[in-house]
C-alpha cells in the first residue's frame, strides 16, 4: 500500500515566508473527502512529493478556502487578507508546514519513502509501471469481473458436486496427503517451490487487479525482505488516498481474496486427485491468507485494521514518539505519563508476537507435513528467536538513525 498519512496538527513550525513573497503550492496538491466506514476522513494529497496527510475536519475547511488562494498570483499578505482571519497566524503557520513537507514551488525538501524506515523490512528493489496499467485499464477490469465469476463458478460446482466439504482440508492439516521422501520426484520439489513464488505473485496481481477496477493505478512494486528473510512484495498507487474506504478495503483484501481463490481450487481438486502437491498448495494460500494479518506496517492487516477504525498514521505516531524519546532526552517523563504511548508499545509487542507465531507454526507445519521427525520443536523456537533478533540487532542502527526524518519531516 501507499505510505501511512501523518495527523496534520497545530503545532506546525514558523518559518521564513514573508508577507511579500508570491506563494504557489505544487500542481497535484489536493484535498479530499472519504465517507469512511465509522466516519468521515479528510486527507490533502500530494503524489509528486509523497505526501499523505490525514486532516480534521476543521482544518480541512480552512484549506478548502484557503488552497485556491496559494495560486501563484497572490503573496502572503494579499493571502491574509482574503482568507478574513482575526488569527492570521493560523495562515502563517500553514504555509510554513507546507514548505516544510515540500508543497510549495520551489522549496528544496527531500522526498523519501517511509516504508524504507521499517525496521522489520529491507527493500531489494522498486519497479516502476503506471504507464502499462493506465493504458491496458479497460482490459484489468475485464479480467477483475472475470475472476469474480470464476470463483462462484468453482464455488457452485463444489457445492453441486460435494467436492468441497471440510474432512478434505482437515485431512490436508492431519496428513492425509503427507509428503513420502521415498516416492518423491525432484520435479516435484522443484514444482511445489515454483507454485509458492507463483502464489506471492497472484496474490499481488490480485491487489493490482482489484486497485486498477477501483480507480487506483498501481504505480510501483518494490521486493522487501520482512524480518530480513521473508521476502514480500509492496505496491504503491496513484489515487489512494483519494478513493473511499470501502473501496480501499477492496484494494486491501484483493491479494486475500486470490490467495482464498487458489486455495478453493486446490480443494476442490483434492476431490478428484489425492495429491500431497495440491494439498501443499492448499495449506500454503490458506497460511498465506493467516500471515496477511500480523498487523505489521506492510501487511495487508494493519492497512485493513487503520482503514476500518479510522486509525491512519497509528504507526507513524508512535515511530514519531519513539524519536523525540531518543533525539530529545527531556521527553522521556512525557512520554510515559500519556496513556496513548502504551497502546503504541502494545501494538508493537501484538504485531510482532503475532509474526512470531505465524513463523513458529509454519515451521511446524513444515517439520510435519515433510516428516521431519529427527527436528525438535525447541529447535524451531530458537532458530525463529533468533532470526527475529538478528535481524532486529543488524538493523536498529540505520532505524535509529531513519527516526530522524520523522522529526525532520
Amino acid at each position: 500500500m501507499d505510505d501511512d498519512v501523518v495527523q496534520v496538527q497545530d503545532d506546525t513550525i514558523q518559518d521564513d515566508v514573508v508577507q511579500d513573497d508570491v506563494v504557489q503550492v505544487q500542481d497535484d496538491v489536493v484535498i479530499t473527502v472519504d465517507p469512511g466506514i465509522t466516519k468521515k476522513k479528510f486527507f490533502l494529497i500530494c503524489e509528486s512529493q509523497q505526501v499523505y496527510l490525514k486532516l480534521d475536519e476543521e482544518y480541512y475547511l480552512f484549506l478548502d478556502k484557503l488552497l485556491p488562494l496559494i495560486n501563484g498570483q497572490y503573496t502572503l499578505g494579499q493571502i491574509k487578507e482574503k482568507m478574513d482571519l482575526q488569527d492570521n497566524e493560523t495562515v502563517d503557520k500553514a504555509i510554513a508546514f507546507f514548505k516544510k513537507k515540500g508543497l510549495i514551488k520551489d522549496s528544496n525538501v527531500e522526498v523519501y519513502t517511509k516504508v524504507e524506515m521499517e525496521m522489520s523490512s529491507r527493500q531489494v528493489f522498486e519497479f516502476e509501471f503506471q504507464s502499462f496499467f493506465e493504458k491496458n485499464r479497460k482490459i484489468i477490469k475485464g479480467l477483475y469481473l472475470i475472476l469474480i465469476l470464476s470463483m462462484v463458478g468453482i464455488e457452485l460446482i463444489g457445492g453441486i458436486s460435494g467436492k468441497l466439504n471440510l474432512t478434505i482440508i482437515k485431512e490436508a492439516f492431519n496428513g492425509k496427503n503427507q509428503f513420502d521422501w521415498s516416492g518423491v520426484q525432484i520435479t516435484q520439489i522443484v514444482l511445489m517451490f515454483l507454485g509458492f513464488g507463483l502464489s506471492i505473485v497472484i496474490h499481488e496481481l490480485g491487489h493490482i487487479i482489484t486497485a486498477t477496477a477501483m480507480g487506483a493505478v498501481p504505480k510501483s512494486i518494490s521486493l522487501l525482505l520482512k524480518m530480513g528473510i521473508m521476502p514480500v512484495f509492496y505496491v504503491r498507487y496513484h489515487n489512494y488516498y483519494a478513493i473511499t474506504s470501502k473501496r480501499k478495503l477492496l484494494i486491501l483484501g484483493g491479494g486475500i481474496w486470490l490467495n482464498i481463490f487458489q486455495a478453493l481450487v486446490c480443494w476442490l481438486l483434492l476431490g478428484y486427485w489425492d495429491s500431497w502437491l495440491i494439498a501443499a498448495f492448499l495449506i500454503y494460500n490458506l497460511g498465506v491468507c493467516m500471515s496477511c494479518f500480523t498487523l505489521l506496517g506492510t501487511s495487508d492487516g494493519y492497512y485493513i485494521v487503520s482503514t476500518i477504525f479510522d486509525l491512519e498514521g497509528f504507526r507513524w505516531s508512535m515511530l514519531k514518539r519513539v524519536a523525540n524519546v531518543i533525539y530529545k532526552r527531556n521527553e522521556i517523563i512525557t512520554f510515559i505519563k500519556d496513556y496513548r504511548n502504551y497502546l503504541y508499545i502494545l501494538y508493537f509487542i501484538f504485531s510482532y508476537g503475532i509474526t512470531f507465531v505465524n513463523l513458529y507454526g509454519i515451521g511446524i507445519m513444515c517439520i510435519k507435513y515433510l516428516s521431519l521427525k529427527f527436528i525438535n520443536t525447541a529447535v524451531v523456537i530458537v532458530i525463529v528467536m533468533s532470526v527475529l533478533l538478528i535481524n532486529m540487532i543488524s538493523m536498529s542502527s540505520k532505524f535509529v538513525k531513519s527516526l530522524k526524518k520523522l522529526i525532520i519531516n
